[in-house]
């Protein structure tokens, strides 16, 4: 989780960098909150993150002696073929075509 945890506050001190920079060399404000807000939700997941390895074992991609199939845990059961994903697949399609073309419909007056 240690290697997880980095990431997310790296990328919270590039967008801090690139905010900092952006701003002094801009001064446009709307850019500068979004990449604040951005380094928000960079550092957040990244404390809480660097906090659980504190009391949680090490994860595998976190030791160097770890070998690959020890991150390896079980699959699961899958569930058999459905029909609904096909249908679900027709009902968006009608619904797009629907908007597409109910709305040129609606715009040419046909009463």
């Amino acid at each position: 989780m240690r290697v997880q945890a980095l990431v997310f506050v790296a990328t919270g001190l590039f967008l801090a960098l690139i905010g900092a920079i952006y701003w002094f060399t801009s001064y446009e404000p709307a850019g500068t909150v979004l990449l604040v807000l951005g380094l928000g939700l960079a550092v957040i997941p990244g404390t809480f993150l660097l906090r659980r390895t504190v009391s949680a074992p090490a994860l595998a991609e976190d030791r160097p002696e770890a070998d690959p199939g020890d991150g390896a845990g079980p699959l699961g059961t899958f569930p058999a073929s459905s029909v609904w994903p096909v249908v679900f697949a027709g009902g968006a399609a009608l619904t797009g075509i629907g908007l597409v073309f109910g709305a040129t419909l609606e715009s040419r007056g046909t009463h």
